[in-house]
C-alpha cells in the first residue's frame, strides 16, 4: 500500500489483513520502503530513501510467526508514479523493479499472536526469493526453506541454460510450520518438465 498524500515523503506499507464476514481487516503493518520524494525524478536523478521497497512473493508462517521476506527487486518509484512506460506491454514487475545483490534481503517478523513488529533480520547480500517450503523455529532460530533466483542473470519466464526448481511445497495440512520429511517442487531444464521430491 502507498501513501501517496504528499509526493515528497511517499511511502510504502506492508499490510497483513484477514478475511472476515468477506471484510478485510488490517491485523498488522509496516513500512517496507521510503520516504520517497517524487519530485526528484528528474532526469536520472532517483530519489534517496531510508528503506528501499521491495519485491514480496510469498511469506513464511511458523507456529508463533509470520516471517515477510522482502526481496531485493527494489521497485522504481519514479517509473511506477511518474514516467510512461517505454513498453505497454512489459509486464509490470519487470518493468517497475531492478533486481541488485548490492543491498541485504531484509526479513520482518511478526508475532502471530499479537499482530505486532516483534524483529527483523537480514542477510548480508540481495537475494531474490519466490516460494516457501516451510518454515519454522528452532532453538529460538528461523528455518526457512525457500527459492532463491538470485543466480538467474537476468529475470525471464524461462531461464535457458539452467537446472533449477520453483514452486517449492510441503504437505501443509500435517507439517504445516513443524519439521518435514518431503518438499515437493517443480524442476525446470529449462522449462518446467518434471516433479522433484
Amino acid at each position: 500500500m502507498f501513501d501517496l498524500s504528499n509526493s515528497e515523503e511517499v511511502n510504502a506499507w506492508r499490510v497483513l489483513y484477514k478475511i472476515e464476514d468477506d471484510e478485510r481487516i488490517t491485523i498488522a503493518q509496516y513500512l517496507d520502503g521510503g520516504p520517497f520524494n517524487l519530485n526528484q525524478c528528474v532526469n536520472d536523478n532517483y530519489p534517496e530513501y531510508e528503506l528501499p521497497g521491495g519485491y514480496l512473493h510469498s511469506f513464511c508462517l511458523t507456529e508463533h510467526y509470520f516471517v515477510i521476506p522482502t526481496s531485493t527487486f527494489i521497485l522504481d518509484v519514479c517509473k511506477t508514479f511518474v514516467t510512461e512506460p517505454d513498453d505497454p506491454i512489459m509486464p509490470f514487475f519487470l518493468y517497475n523493479y531492478n533486481f541488485t545483490t548490492d543491498l541485504p534481503t531484509r526479513f520482518v517478523v511478526i508475532s502471530r499472536d499479537t499482530n505486532e513488529v516483534v524483529g527483523e533480520f537480514s542477510t548480508p547480500e540481495g537475494l531474490f526469493i519466490t516460494h516457501q517450503g516451510e518454515s519454522r523455529t528452532v532453538v529460538e532460530r528461523f528455518v526457512v526453506n525457500m527459492s532463491d533466483w538470485t543466480l538467474i542473470e537476468r529475470i525471464d519466464l524461462y531461464p535457458s541454460g539452467y537446472q533449477m526448481v520453483e514452486f517449492s511445497t510441503i504437505n501443509y495440512d500435517l507439517y504445516n510450520a513443524k519439521p518435514y520429511r518431503y518438499a515437493y517442487m517443480v524442476g525446470f531444464d529449462p522449462v518446467p518438465n518434471s516433479l522433484i521430491k
